[in-house]
């Protein structure tokens, strides 16, 4: 078991499905509604945990945990603040489904990370990278409303086959976004114009 998951440190996470939330926690990012809809999942599914990794303004975040209480998750969401080197890396290599229910978010630098590690991901479709994550079958796009995230946590914690195959296809399509792979991208594109030139000069 890794640091931020050992039994020892936090024997709330003990033989769980582990659901990752791991970003600044902010009020665009839709913790709001991932909230109730994982105490919606956590009642049939007792095994699951959230996992909110991140910190963000002091009353905001106390403003959430007072709604994960009322929700009755005091239990079954674990609150570690902000996580860097090997504690996030353990996070990530432990979770069996990353979630980013965002109402904006421009590109998501940690649903990539996630889906380097090997971790499937539900985003919202205000999420930039929804498309490619669709395309690729690297995870689950929802509406930023409860219910559909509700299903989209069920779907994946109830179906460990369908976790592997987007689990796989995450890494891959995470490799699309390498430094090295961008840089190759750009090259081609760079190439491209200036073929383009060379050949309007001919004409």
């Amino acid at each position: 078991s890794s640091d931020v998951c050992s039994s020892d440190l936090y024997p709330v996470l003990s033989d769980k499905t582990i659901v990752l939330f791991l970003s600044r926690i902010d009020a665009k990012k839709g913790i709001d509604l991932l909230l109730p809809a994982f105490a919606s999942v956590h009642a049939t599914h007792q095994d699951a945990v959230l996992v909110v990794a991140g910190d963000g303004d002091r009353g905001l975040v106390e403003s959430l945990k007072q709604q994960a209480h009322v929700l009755g998750l005091d239990e079954a969401t674990l609150w570690t603040g902000f996580l860097h080197g090997a504690s996030k890396a353990n996070a990530l290599a432990d979770a069996d489904v990353f979630v980013l229910p965002s109402y904006s978010e421009n590109f998501g630098v940690a649903v990539v990370e996630a889906m380097g590690a090997g971790v499937p991901v539900i985003v919202s479709d205000q999420v930039g990278l929804h498309a490619d994550i669709e395309r690729a079958q690297a995870g689950l796009v929802v509406e930023c409303s409860e219910r559909s995230l509700e299903r989209a946590l069920c779907q994946l914690i109830e179906d460990a086959s369908l976790r592997a195959r987007m689990a796989a296809n995450a890494r891959k399509l995470a490799r699309r976004f390498s430094p090295s792979e961008v840089a190759r991208e750009l090259e081609q594109v760079y190439m491209t114009i200036l073929r383009n030139e060379v050949h309007e000069l001919a004409l």
